[in-house]
């Protein structure tokens, strides 16, 4: 019995049938965040017009305390998943909408940053 409820506490998923992987999950915040950098200096370089930028992000993610809900009942290949992400200077705790279409992609989240010490 013991062992039974050690097995169930290791998934974060409340449908394991219909749950991104740790590492899906990972390649998806980090595909976020390589296009919200993106977005950013497209935007620096229009507001500085003849200035290049060159930015690349060198850090380490680590996500923490995943969990994720049931599958959206309208919208099957969609879920909410809340977790941790730890970068190099700062921790950010977000709720994020995961679609699958193949892949997990972020199409909708909310997030609180805080500064690392």
């Amino acid at each position: 019995m013991i062992l039974l409820f050690a097995l169930a506490s290791m998934s974060h998923c409340v449908s394991s049938h219909f749950c991104p992987t740790e590492q899906e999950l990972l390649e998806a915040v980090k595909e976020r965040d390589s296009e919200h950098d993106a977005a950013i200096m497209v935007r620096i370089e229009a507001d500085n017009p003849g200035i290049f930028f060159v930015t690349e992000r060198k850090q380490k993610t680590i996500l923490s305390n995943i969990i994720c809900g049931e599958p959206h009942m309208d919208l099957e290949t969609t879920i909410n998943c809340s977790f941790t992400a730890k970068y190099r200077g700062m921790i950010a705790y977000e709720v994020a909408t995961l679609k699958r279409d193949g892949r997990w992609r972020i199409s909708d989240y909310n997030r609180v940053e805080r500064n690392r010490p």
